[in-house]
Protein backbone atom coordinates (compact mmCIF):
# COMPACT_ATOMS: atom_id res chain seq x y z
CA UNK A 1 0.00 0.00 0.00
CA UNK A 2 2.69 2.48 0.96
CA UNK A 3 5.50 1.48 -1.41
CA UNK A 4 4.04 2.75 -4.75
CA UNK A 5 2.94 6.01 -3.13
CA UNK A 6 6.43 6.56 -1.63
CA UNK A 7 8.10 5.77 -4.95
CA UNK A 8 5.66 7.90 -6.95
CA UNK A 9 6.14 10.91 -4.70
CA UNK A 10 9.90 10.57 -4.93
CA UNK A 11 9.87 10.27 -8.68
CA UNK A 12 9.33 12.92 -11.27
CA UNK A 13 6.10 13.03 -13.23
CA UNK A 14 7.91 11.82 -16.35
CA UNK A 15 8.41 8.25 -14.96
CA UNK A 16 6.04 5.67 -16.21
CA UNK A 17 3.91 3.36 -14.11
CA UNK A 18 5.80 0.34 -15.46
CA UNK A 19 9.00 1.62 -13.86
CA UNK A 20 7.17 2.15 -10.60
CA UNK A 21 5.73 -1.34 -10.86
CA UNK A 22 9.22 -2.86 -11.33
CA UNK A 23 10.55 -0.96 -8.34
CA UNK A 24 7.58 -2.12 -6.27
CA UNK A 25 8.23 -5.75 -7.30
CA UNK A 26 11.87 -5.46 -6.18
CA UNK A 27 10.64 -4.00 -2.89
CA UNK A 28 8.23 -6.96 -2.53
CA UNK A 29 10.96 -9.50 -3.33
CA UNK A 30 13.27 -7.98 -0.70
CA UNK A 31 10.41 -8.09 1.80
CA UNK A 32 9.80 -11.76 0.99
CA UNK A 33 13.47 -12.63 1.55
CA UNK A 34 13.49 -10.80 4.88
CA UNK A 35 10.25 -12.56 5.90
CA UNK A 36 11.78 -15.92 4.96
CA UNK A 37 14.80 -15.25 7.19
CA UNK A 38 12.47 -14.25 10.00
CA UNK A 39 10.48 -17.47 9.56
CA UNK A 40 13.66 -19.55 9.67
CA UNK A 41 14.69 -17.71 12.83
CA UNK A 42 11.34 -18.51 14.46
CA UNK A 43 11.76 -22.19 13.47
CA UNK A 44 15.24 -22.33 15.00
CA UNK A 45 13.99 -20.62 18.14
CA UNK A 46 11.14 -23.13 18.50
CA UNK A 47 13.55 -26.05 18.00
CA UNK A 48 15.92 -24.71 20.67
CA UNK A 49 13.02 -24.12 23.07
CA UNK A 50 11.78 -27.70 22.56
CA UNK A 51 15.28 -29.03 23.15
CA UNK A 52 15.63 -26.98 26.33
CA UNK A 53 12.20 -28.13 27.55
CA UNK A 54 13.23 -31.76 26.96
CA UNK A 55 16.46 -31.23 28.91
CA UNK A 56 14.48 -29.64 31.75
CA UNK A 57 12.07 -32.59 31.85
CA UNK A 58 14.97 -35.06 31.87
CA UNK A 59 16.68 -33.12 34.65
CA UNK A 60 13.48 -33.13 36.73
CA UNK A 61 13.12 -36.87 36.11
CA UNK A 62 16.72 -37.54 37.10
CA UNK A 63 16.40 -35.39 40.23
CA UNK A 64 13.32 -37.33 41.28
CA UNK A 65 15.07 -40.63 40.52
CA UNK A 66 18.09 -39.53 42.56
CA UNK A 67 15.90 -38.68 45.56
CA UNK A 68 14.20 -42.07 45.39
CA UNK A 69 17.56 -43.80 45.08
CA UNK A 70 18.88 -41.91 48.11
CA UNK A 71 15.93 -43.13 50.17
CA UNK A 72 16.34 -46.67 48.92
CA UNK A 73 20.10 -46.89 49.26
CA UNK A 74 20.17 -45.32 52.73
CA UNK A 75 17.68 -47.86 54.11
CA UNK A 76 18.32 -51.60 53.59
CA UNK A 77 14.60 -52.34 53.92
CA UNK A 78 13.75 -49.92 51.09
CA UNK A 79 16.63 -51.23 48.99
CA UNK A 80 14.94 -54.64 48.90
CA UNK A 81 11.82 -52.94 47.49
CA UNK A 82 13.74 -51.72 44.41
CA UNK A 83 13.76 -53.75 41.20
CA UNK A 84 15.70 -57.01 41.44
CA UNK A 85 19.18 -57.17 39.90
CA UNK A 86 19.36 -58.26 36.25
CA UNK A 87 22.65 -60.11 36.50
CA UNK A 88 23.03 -63.86 36.71
CA UNK A 89 25.17 -63.76 39.85
CA UNK A 90 24.14 -63.38 43.47
CA UNK A 91 24.27 -59.78 44.67
CA UNK A 92 25.23 -58.47 48.06
CA UNK A 93 23.49 -55.34 49.27
CA UNK A 94 26.73 -53.43 48.64
CA UNK A 95 26.92 -54.78 45.05
CA UNK A 96 23.35 -53.68 44.48
CA UNK A 97 24.01 -50.19 45.83
CA UNK A 98 27.13 -49.95 43.67
CA UNK A 99 25.14 -50.91 40.56
CA UNK A 100 22.51 -48.26 41.26
CA UNK A 101 25.24 -45.66 41.71
CA UNK A 102 26.86 -46.66 38.40
CA UNK A 103 23.42 -46.60 36.77
CA UNK A 104 22.89 -43.02 37.97
CA UNK A 105 26.31 -41.97 36.67
CA UNK A 106 25.54 -43.57 33.29
CA UNK A 107 22.20 -41.74 33.11
CA UNK A 108 23.94 -38.45 33.94
CA UNK A 109 26.51 -39.05 31.21
CA UNK A 110 23.78 -39.90 28.72
CA UNK A 111 21.79 -36.78 29.60
CA UNK A 112 24.89 -34.59 29.18
CA UNK A 113 25.59 -36.30 25.83
CA UNK A 114 22.00 -35.91 24.60
CA UNK A 115 21.91 -32.16 25.28
CA UNK A 116 25.37 -31.60 23.79
CA UNK A 117 27.19 -30.84 27.06
CA UNK A 118 29.55 -33.79 26.40
CA UNK A 119 30.60 -34.90 22.93
CA UNK A 120 31.35 -38.43 21.74
CA UNK A 121 35.11 -38.12 22.34
CA UNK A 122 34.60 -37.08 25.97
CA UNK A 123 32.18 -40.00 26.50
CA UNK A 124 34.70 -42.41 24.93
CA UNK A 125 37.50 -41.18 27.17
CA UNK A 126 35.34 -41.27 30.31
CA UNK A 127 33.99 -44.74 29.61
CA UNK A 128 37.46 -46.02 28.77
CA UNK A 129 38.64 -44.92 32.21
CA UNK A 130 35.50 -46.15 33.99
CA UNK A 131 35.69 -49.61 32.41
CA UNK A 132 39.18 -50.08 33.83
CA UNK A 133 37.50 -50.77 37.19
CA UNK A 134 35.24 -53.61 38.31
CA UNK A 135 32.09 -51.63 39.10
CA UNK A 136 31.36 -50.17 35.66
CA UNK A 137 32.47 -53.29 33.87
CA UNK A 138 30.28 -55.56 36.01
CA UNK A 139 27.36 -53.16 35.66
CA UNK A 140 27.55 -53.10 31.84
CA UNK A 141 28.02 -56.87 31.71
CA UNK A 142 24.80 -57.35 33.72
CA UNK A 143 22.71 -54.44 32.39
CA UNK A 144 24.16 -53.38 29.03
CA UNK A 145 21.83 -55.55 26.93
CA UNK A 146 18.72 -53.79 28.18
CA UNK A 147 20.06 -50.39 29.30
CA UNK A 148 17.75 -47.59 28.07
CA UNK A 149 15.64 -49.98 26.01
CA UNK A 150 18.49 -52.07 24.67
CA UNK A 151 19.80 -52.14 21.14
CA UNK A 152 16.31 -51.74 19.70
CA UNK A 153 15.72 -48.33 21.26
CA UNK A 154 13.91 -45.94 18.94
CA UNK A 155 15.84 -42.92 20.26
CA UNK A 156 18.82 -42.20 17.96
CA UNK A 157 20.74 -40.52 20.81
CA UNK A 158 20.34 -43.63 22.99
CA UNK A 159 21.55 -45.85 20.11
CA UNK A 160 24.57 -43.60 19.50
CA UNK A 161 25.45 -43.44 23.21
CA UNK A 162 25.04 -47.21 23.64
CA UNK A 163 27.26 -47.84 20.62
CA UNK A 164 30.05 -45.70 22.13
CA UNK A 165 29.72 -47.34 25.56
CA UNK A 166 29.61 -50.87 24.12
CA UNK A 167 32.73 -50.24 22.01
CA UNK A 168 34.64 -49.00 25.06
CA UNK A 169 33.41 -51.95 27.11
CA UNK A 170 34.64 -54.40 24.46
CA UNK A 171 38.03 -52.67 24.34
CA UNK A 172 38.31 -52.91 28.13
CA UNK A 173 37.43 -56.63 28.13
CA UNK A 174 40.02 -57.30 25.41
CA UNK A 175 42.65 -55.38 27.42
CA UNK A 176 42.37 -57.81 30.32
CA UNK A 177 40.71 -58.14 33.72
CA UNK A 178 39.43 -55.04 35.54
CA UNK A 179 41.27 -53.42 38.41
CA UNK A 180 39.98 -54.39 41.82
CA UNK A 181 39.25 -51.51 44.22
CA UNK A 182 41.79 -53.08 46.58
CA UNK A 183 44.48 -52.40 43.98
CA UNK A 184 43.98 -48.64 44.21
CA UNK A 185 42.36 -48.14 47.65
CA UNK A 186 43.85 -49.36 50.86
CA UNK A 187 41.54 -50.87 53.50
CA UNK A 188 40.06 -48.26 55.89
CA UNK A 189 42.06 -49.39 58.94
CA UNK A 190 45.35 -50.14 57.18
CA UNK A 191 48.47 -48.24 58.18
CA UNK A 192 49.92 -45.67 55.78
Amino acid sequence: MGAPWIFSSASTTSKKWTTLSAVSQVYGAIGSVISSFALVGVGISLYLQAREARASREMAYLSMQLELLKFGLDDPVLTTAMEPPHGSRAYSLDDYKRDWYVHSVMRQKFMAFSIGALDADVIRKGMSLSFRGEAFRRYWEDHGNHWMGGQNSTDPMVRKFRKIVEAEYQKAVEAGPPLSPTSYFRPPNAAN
